[in-house]
């Protein structure tokens, strides 16, 4: 089974005992596992590549989906007070083998769902060498509203302060902020050259850490160092991964280059060479996401089922998703009978 949450989104505009119902992250991913269910899949892939953040409620909501009760973040103010955040005693609804997908533009609220699971040791983490590192809360304060700056000028708008005001804490005691998630799996990256992340931002808080939480550890073993030999043997082997690592040099080459030719032909062959490695990597950069090639054909909207044929179609092609489908299968065979495990 596949879920691809985009985004930590909720409506926080509208409440629960509202009339019409609203759309959020939470209920739309139990649908989706509970339909998942319903077609016995063997493993779930939970796909949090790209997702920027969101909701806290529903990051917490989402973790406890799969660990069941129990913490799931600290937060600290800059008052050294500290709240802890559970999934206030809800039941798991999943206990299958459990792989989750990130890269450095997970950030937020998919960076702690993405620890909480690995700190629990209930899903093996692949992905890039690190998620984005954004583990702390700002505030927005509308100036224009405050009578002691209107007091000295008159004027339609003096902006907004955004500050920072809390951070969050995995349950193991370190930060998410500036580290962010190492993955237990390190696959490589088209993205290696990109300097993304609160460790290359100026002024970014640093990482730090707080006393533990005491938590109940997933019972049945990921067998972490075999899985991880496993998927580097196939890894090492593949094409698409193979493909992805020299270009990923080739990036890096180019990204430090600090002499460009100004002769034409040597020009030539630059932006020829470019050219060539876009192309061969085209369907890879895309991914998951989708394009405008997706969504219309000929300048026509496509229906909603000939969007999701193509999406399926790319998420078909996804060497990340296929080496996420391969460690399900190794954590099968490795868990045997105790593949569906309890706290």
């Amino acid at each position: 089974g596949y879920i691809y949450i985009p985004g930590f989104y909720r409506d926080f505009s509208k409440k629960k005992n509202d009339d019409k119902p609203f759309r959020n992250v939470t209920d739309d991913t139990r649908k989706a596992i509970e339909e998942l269910k319903e077609q016995f899949v063997d493993g779930m892939i939970l796909d949090l590549r790209d997702d920027g953040g969101g909701s806290l409620t529903d990051a917490v909501d989402i973790a406890g989906m799969f660990i069941g009760s129990g913490p799931i973040v600290v937060v600290k103010n800059g008052f050294d007070e500290k709240f802890l955040l559970d999934n206030h005693g809800r039941a798991r609804i999943y206990n299958g083998p459990l792989v989750v997908l990130v890269n450095k533009f997970s950030a937020s609220a998919s960076e702690i769902v993405a620890a909480a699971l690995q700190d629990y040791g209930r899903a093996v983490v692949i992905g890039g060498e690190h998620t984005h590192g954004k583990g702390s809360v700002q505030r927005l304060i509308d100036l224009s509203g405050s009578k002691s700056f209107l007091s000295f000028r008159k004027a339609d708008d003096f902006g907004a302060l955004k500050f920072t005001t809390q951070k969050f804490y995995r349950v193991t005691g370190g930060s998410t902020q500036y580290k962010g998630v190492e993955p237990d799996i390190v696959l490589p990256s088209l993205f290696t050259h990109i300097k993304s992340g609160e460790r290359h931002l100026d002024y970014s808080l640093p990482w730090d850490t707080i006393a533990s939480t005491k938590i109940s550890r997933w019972s049945i073993p990921l067998h972490l160092a075999e899985i991880k030999q496993r998927s580097d043997n196939r890894v090492a082997k593949d094409k698409d991964f193979s493909l992805i690592r020299k270009e990923a040099e080739k990036a890096v080459l180019r990204s430090e280059k600090s002499i460009v030719t100004v002769t034409l032909p040597e020009l030539r062959h630059d932006r020829m060479e470019t050219q060539l490695s876009e192309e061969k990597v085209g369907d890879l950069y895309k991914l998951h996401a989708l394009s405008d090639d997706d969504t219309e054909k000929n300048g026509v909207e496509l229906t909603k089922e000939e969007k999701r044929k193509n999406w399926l179609q790319r998420v078909n092609k996804d060497p990340y998703v296929r080496e996420g489908m391969n460690v399900i299968a190794d954590l099968i065979s490795l868990m045997g009978d105790n593949s569906v495990g309890s706290n």
